[in-house]
């Protein structure tokens, strides 16, 4: 029998008038079925929310784009051990182009003293030519916005996995200190460009419970102003493998809390757009502990991402995707399988305030891991991506008259 996917689309208009005080809301849901490979279930959950406000006209035309993301996610694992020293790596990237700044920082264990008053101190250094090679490309593509937020994701995973030859994002031990990378706010304050990132993850096993505390926070701002094109992106990932001995058979879950992930897009004015992007996918290796295994031997167990964007100060568009590969998945409103838990997750995304997206509540997720192993190695990613562009619209040349004739 062929397997189904389901795609779920919700259309949720909000229009607000300030001067009145009140909100007026209109949904409408379809469902379509369409064909899928056995191997999986997709779940894609599309939310475009409409912001129409009426506000005094402005003698001066602003031409501005913001976008961030708190990607400040909390996993949670039951588990009797958490193998010491486990190690991961954090990234960080920014860069403004008018003139062109840009900054890129990988965690990594401090070598001999500390170097007073740089950032180097807790292990944020810059990155290596070859890392920043990949992270120049990263910065392209997401600028160039050609890649939907599934590709994009797909590319950032690929882009900054760990290598040994060349060194690349090499993972370095939590024993002694958190992962961090972090960039200072770019900015150019001729054209307006500002773009600033952290990423950071640390660990805390209490008990029979593991919790794991990731932030991945890009934040970009642009104002036009003059002739120039002003644009500024920025980057933030986490990435973290664990080898987890689990507590008993029944106890091999993952738990993502998504209670305090949000994203902020806002345009205003033509030609501007902005884009924000968070993600968290696990993979797994079950009866095994090795860290150091390649993640290309690893099966997935779950991937979710979800991106917000706007464009010309038109209504933001939000896209949702959940995929867990056919693994068991529960919520924290008790909803189980699939189908309920996305209704779940949907009930629970609000508008924070009209530029921002989030959940209005306490919201965790909690996917299975399979096969009912004794011990896994769990590869942990968070990404998030912010990026904002006000190009100017080219002016068509003028066609000259026609020469009169004889």
């Amino acid at each position: 029998m062929e397997t189904k996917t389901t795609i779920t689309r919700l259309l949720l208009v909000l229009a607000g008038w300030r001067n009145r005080g009140r909100l007026k809301k209109e949904s409408h849901i379809s469902f379509t079925i369409i064909p899928a490979s056995s191997l999986f279930k997709t779940f894609l959950l599309a939310i475009m929310v409409c912001i129409c406000s009426l506000q005094p006209a402005s003698l001066y035309a602003q031409i501005t784009a913001d976008a961030s993301v708190n990607g400040k996610l909390r996993t949670i694992i039951q588990s009797k051990q958490v193998k010491p020293g486990a190690n991961g790596v954090s990234i960080a990237a920014g860069k403004v182009f008018n003139p062109v700044m840009e900054e890129y920082r990988v965690s990594r264990k401090p070598k001999g003293a500390p170097i007073t008053g740089e950032l180097v101190d807790d292990g944020n250094k810059p990155a290596n030519a070859d890392e920043v090679k990949n992270l120049q490309s990263l910065i392209d593509a997401i600028k160039g916005g050609i890649l939907g937020p599934e590709s994009l994701a797909t590319e950032i995973r690929d882009k900054t996995k760990p290598t040994d030859r060349p060194e690349r994002f090499q993972e370095v031990s939590k024993k002694t200190f958190p992962l961090l990378a972090e960039i200072p706010d770019l900015s150019n304050p001729a054209a307006l460009e500002e773009a600033e990132a952290s990423a950071g993850m640390k660990g805390l096993l209490t008990g029979a419970t593991f919790t794991l505390d990731g932030k991945s926070s890009p934040h970009t701002r642009v104002e036009k102003k003059a002739a120039r094109n002003p644009m500024a992106v920025a980057l933030a990932v986490d990435r973290d493998p664990l080898a987890v001995k689990w507590k008993k058979v029944s106890d091999q879950e993952i738990t993502i809390d998504l209670s305090e992930v949000s994203l902020t897009v806002k345009t205003m004015g033509s030609m501007t757009s902005a884009f924000a992007l968070f993600g968290s996918d696990m993979s797994f290796i079950n009866n095994k502990l090795n860290i150091h295994l390649s993640e290309e031997q690893a099966a997935p167990l779950y991937e979710f991402l979800i991106s917000f964007a706007s464009t010309n100060g038109e209504p933001p568009v939000l896209d949702v995707l959940l995929d867990t590969f056919d693994n068991e998945i529960f919520d924290s409103l008790g909803n189980v399988g699939i189908d309920n838990v996305i209704d779940g997750l949907m009930s629970q995304l609000t508008l924070i305030d009209e530029d921002t997206i989030g959940f209005n509540s306490s919201y965790s997720i909690t996917v299975m891991v399979p096969e009912s192993p004794s011990k896994s190695v769990l590869f942990l990613r968070d990404i998030a991506v912010a990026s904002v562009t006000a190009v100017e619209e080219a002016t068509p040349t003028p066609t000259p008259p026609p020469t009169p004739g004889p």
